[in-house]
């Protein structure tokens, strides 16, 4: 009976796939290219929106659901920066509002609801919460800028964003999982972590002890083979932001004698890999990922391979947040959940979020 007051105790303070999504922060409602002169729909948290770009240039996401018959505007007609309604011609101007209704001579009060948006990165960000946004929250993206080479990518994920939150903060996973795609050592699962808690946020720092992360699809063959005769010291620093962003940031200091007698090296390579999770229902999430880097700048078939090559990978962690999902809907068995040594970032993520969540619900946050 003890044991099962622990578990209980334990389960209750972390959120899971049934916590309900965050919303107080910021999320990534499209690429800036997405957000065009066509109408688009894009599912956030339950709610159908259509996005587009008005002749100005600037982002909008509201309401997609026409309040008169539910008709989706997304399948509707634009007209200059307003949408007439396909189903019975009612239109409305770029902030949501009526300016016309065929049937009749004065327009409804009501509207669509207009979403705030930001541009920051390659990326336009959305306030969800029925509440004025907290610009303080939004993200600083500097690897989106100056001397890096980025690719981009873009998946949808059949499963809850706190699947998907908990493995990009659990690396432990990466030479199991991933042991045929990403090049990971077993050893990589037992490195020593340091772990600080930053507001709402988590940083978790790395120690490397062995030098293998040149061997890893990071790198390319030519330049794997360059750096492996060196000394290197390495720095691999994790962040979670949000449930919306992680990023982790691993550098490779080579031995400056090195350097010198190598033709060819850098003093120092690096790469920043980040996430942007977005739910899209409770069951699917948006998956947006970025890769920055600092070396083989000019060559796309590195370009190539790394975009191959990562994608395999994440391609296995959406199956595997697939089948996780299915095991939820089908197996009802009351189970205790064992927590490893390595789930240390996991469980710390998952108590802030359990907190925010809690946190929303007692001042009625509403989307």
């Amino acid at each position: 009976m003890a044991e099962k007051k622990t578990t209980t105790k334990l389960a209750q303070s972390m959120a899971d796939y049934r916590t309900p999504s965050i919303k107080r922060q910021w999320y990534v409602a499209g690429r800036l290219e997405e957000f065009g002169e066509d109408l688009q729909e894009i599912v956030i948290m339950n709610r159908s929106l259509v996005r587009y770009r008005t002749s100005s240039g600037e982002p909008v996401l509201m309401q997609n659901r026409c309040p008169h018959r539910s008709y989706p505007l997304s399948e509707s007609i634009r007209e200059g920066d307003n949408i007439r309604c396909r189903y019975h011609g009612a239109t409305f101007d770029s902030d949501g509002v009526f300016v016309r209704v065929p049937s009749q001579d004065i327009c409804p009060k009501s509207g669509l609801r207009k979403y705030p948006v930001v541009e920051i990165g390659p990326f336009v960000w959305v306030w969800m919460a029925n509440e004025s946004p907290d610009y303080s929250l939004l993200p600083e993206l500097p690897y989106t800028q100056g001397d890096w080479k980025l690719i981009i990518g873009r998946f949808d994920v059949p499963g809850n964003i706190m699947f998907m939150a908990e493995n990009l903060c659990d690396l432990s996973h990466l030479p199991y999982l991933h042991e045929k795609t990403l090049g990971y050592p077993p050893e990589f699962a037992k490195e020593q972590l340091e772990i600080r808690q930053v507001g709402n946020g988590l940083e978790y720092e790395r120690k490397i002890s062995g030098q293998y992360y040149h061997k890893t699809v990071f790198f390319s063959q030519e330049t794997s083979d360059l750096i492996d005769p060196c000394s290197y010291s390495m720095s691999n620093i994790g962040y979670f932001k949000s449930t919306a962003l992680n990023y982790s940031y691993v550098r490779l200091m080579i031995d400056p004698a090195d350097v010198a007698k190598y033709p060819g090296l850098q003093e120092e390579y690096g790469f920043i890999i980040s996430h942007y999770l977005t739910p899209e229902t409770d069951k699917t999430t948006h998956y947006y990922w970025l890769l920055a880097r600092n070396y083989d700048m000019d060559k796309t078939s590195v370009d190539q391979q790394l975009e191959s090559g990562i994608t395999a990978a994440f391609m296995e962690d959406i199956e595997t947040t697939q089948l996780l999902q299915d095991m939820m809907e089908k197996d009802h068995e009351p189970y205790r959940e064992v927590i490893f040594g390595g789930d240390k970032v996991a469980v710390m993520m998952r108590r802030i979020v359990k907190q925010l969540a809690d946190q929303e619900a007692k001042d009625k946050v509403t989307q």
